[in-house]
């Protein structure tokens, strides 16, 4: 679903549908944005090269310049990132083990968070949309996870897993303003 193509026909297709509910509720139309996948973790992050290249799941960066490239002009803006498809719990501790369990679907999290930041700070680099940045963030103790999503592109952010997740749970929002407004 990362094809040009694709990517296109879906935006096209929301974006007219959009546009004809806005006539027919006589409102203004609603903003579009687009969430995309991490950087995938294939990169071998020295050579810059790719491992596995029939198997990625998650974006290159030229499917990330491909992506902001369809975008700019058709959406409000870009989402990133969403769960990422291609990991590997070996390098992490995983939060629910389970004996002979095969562990599927995506990560999300704490773990997300390298992925996203990288993301981010190479969407920036191809697009003036408006970047919403996605994924581990909220964790970090005086919030520079937030501070440095900024600093790599992101204009506004969204949090999940760390609203859900030890240590603040539904305070993450109280802690991090504690810890941002005290700066």
């Amino acid at each position: 679903m990362q094809t040009e193509q694709h990517i296109t026909q879906i935006i096209n297709t929301v974006k007219q549908h959009n546009e004809t509910l806005a006539v027919q509720n006589q409102t203004e139309r609603k903003a579009l944005l687009i969430k995309i996948a991490p950087l995938t973790r294939e990169r071998n992050r020295e050579t810059k090269t790719f491992n596995n290249t029939e198997n990625i799941k998650d974006l290159t960066p030229d499917g990330l310049k491909m992506i902001a490239s369809v975008c700019e002009g058709n959406v409000d803006g870009i989402v990133a990132t969403n769960t990422a498809q291609e990991h590997n719990f070996t390098e992490h501790t995983p939060i629910i083990t389970a004996s002979n369990t095969t562990i599927t679907g995506g990560m999300s999290g704490r773990w997300l968070y390298p992925q996203s930041l990288e993301t981010i700070q190479l969407l920036r680099e191809q697009t003036k949309l408006p970047l919403i940045g996605v994924g581990g963030i909220g964790y970090h103790p005086d919030g520079n996870d937030i501070i440095e999503m900024k600093e790599g592109g992101a204009d506004s952010f969204q949090l999940l897993s760390s609203m859900v997740q030890w240590p603040y749970g539904p305070f993450t929002f109280y802690q991090l303003k504690k810890r941002l407004t005290s700066k």
